[in-house]
């Protein structure tokens, strides 16, 4: 079981139910690749000054458009307006943008609520901050924001995600290990992850694979990301991207991999 916390990265925020059943199979996934829109999917660890803000911002549209951040991973310290006050002021610095508004459904009836979806169809991007994945899982999956969070994707807007968050946007989160579908699905057929060779989640990549033979891993380095738009994905970042599925390929800054091909998408001469 891999559970990711991301401790650090909730002291620099914030510092001073049950899951609904899931039935889909892989062979009948609900949702597909984002043809309009974008995934951004990063694997942990500082966000503040790299690259992966400024194109998560770059995908929304720039910096005047509508950035709406999950931080419901994040801790379990009681909800208040203080929090989402200090939330909104180091995300818009983290994304260097001139405003960002935070939201963190409190439970699955508060996810359910025609207040927070349509606060979420608003975005033009949506970020999920990592932390617990467990508390994606039961407060969000089989719920209403879960559709509001897909139509800014297929409007042609951006997802994205730091560790767990990014965790969420795929199809299995390994604490789930007895469904075979435990996360939004927007990356079909896929478990991400993150912090991969630096937490060396190798081998527990491959058990969770073992187990799940239909789906593929995507080890995501830290400071590292994979922009996901149609069947293919680019990598972005200082690190690796690690796909395993039938065999082992290791992918770097500004190579692209087709999803459906299961292959790197060959450069040609000249561009």
């Amino acid at each position: 079981m891999r559970v990711v916390k991301t401790v650090a990265l909730a002291v620099l925020l914030f510092a001073p139910a049950c899951l609904a059943a899931q039935t889909a199979s892989y062979s009948s996934a609900p949702n597909s690749l984002p043809t309009r829109g974008w995934l951004l999917l990063e694997g942990g660890g500082r966000l503040s000054g790299t690259e992966i803000p400024s194109r998560f911002v770059a995908l929304a549209g720039g910096p005047s458009r509508h950035i709406v951040v999950i931080s419901t991973a994040i801790s379990d310290t009681e909800y208040a307006p203080s929090r989402v006050a200090r939330c909104e002021i180091r995300s818009a610095e983290i994304f260097v943008v001139p405003h960002v508004t935070c939201l963190e459904a409190r439970d699955r009836a508060e996810a359910n609520s025609p207040t927070f979806v349509a606060a979420v169809r608003e975005a033009d991007g949506v970020w999920f901050y990592g932390g617990d994945e467990e508390r994606y899982v039961d407060r969000y999956v089989g719920t209403a924001a879960v559709q509001a969070f897909r139509d800014v994707l297929d409007r042609g807007g951006v997802l994205g995600g730091t560790s767990a968050g990014a965790m969420i946007l795929a199809t299995y989160i390994p604490a789930r290990d007895s469904l075979a579908v435990s996360a939004f699905e927007f990356l079909p057929h896929a478990t991400i992850a993150p912090h991969y060779t630096q937490r060396h989640y190798e081998a527990e990549l491959r058990r969770d694979l073992e187990r799940h033979p239909g789906l593929r891993g995507i080890g995501i380095d830290e400071a590292t990301a994979i922009v996901v738009h149609g069947h293919e994905f680019e990598v972005i970042g200082g690190g690796t991207v690690t796909v395993v599925d039938h065999h082992v390929t290791v992918l770097t800054r500004g190579q692209r991999f087709d999803l459906q091909r299961g292959r790197i998408v060959a450069r040609h001469s000249g561009t």
